[in-house]
């Protein structure tokens, strides 16, 4: 049976409801994940690469058209990324946490669903990006309104942040 007809897409609405990506939708199709993500996440090479999470995404998020997801906002990511886990394995995460003075192993389970009052939707009004901020200590030491533009963080951003990094510290 085909991969498609065994594990069903479902819709997931992102906290930016695709405003920022000029979406007429801001869902996209998600499915939990089968072994071929369980390969991936057991792949230390495109682990530690970070190359795992953009191929998870890829294999259980349907896009629209041409989008990368490395145009997608780290928020938007990060909340896929726990829906994905949700809908795989159940809201219940469970985990133990070890005692660094004793030793001792404590179990704890974290309930995913309490996660959904911290999510924090898109805001229409502050219109398209890059938004204008007006820098207030420069603007009064100047004497006239100073301004940048400035953007949300996309998964690209965080990438190339990561390359520049890791660059710098071979260069020590």
């Amino acid at each position: 049976t085909p991969h498609d007809k065994l594990i069903p897409w479902e819709n997931a609405t992102l906290p930016s409801q695709g405003i920022y990506y000029n979406w007429t939708s801001g869902t996209v199709a998600v499915r939990a994940w089968g072994m071929s993500v369980d390969k991936i996440l057991a792949n230390q090479r495109l682990v530690q690469s970070g190359q795992a999470v953009e191929k998870i995404l890829e294999q259980c998020c349907r896009f629209p058209e041409g989008f990368s997801t490395g145009d997608l906002l780290v928020g938007d990511q990060v909340y896929l990324l726990y829906y994905l886990r949700g809908i795989t394995h159940g809201n219940n995460y469970e985990f133990l946490l070890t005692c660094p003075m004793c030793k001792a192993a404590c179990p704890n389970v974290v309930d995913l669903n309490e996660l959904a009052s911290t999510v924090k939707g898109a805001d229409s009004s502050l219109g398209p990006e890059p938004f204008n901020v007006v820098l207030p200590y420069l603007s009064s030491q100047l004497g006239r309104d100073v301004s940048v533009g400035v953007r949300f963080l996309r998964v690209k951003d965080v990438q190339n942040i990561g390359r520049i990094e890791r660059a710098r510290n071979r260069s020590r």
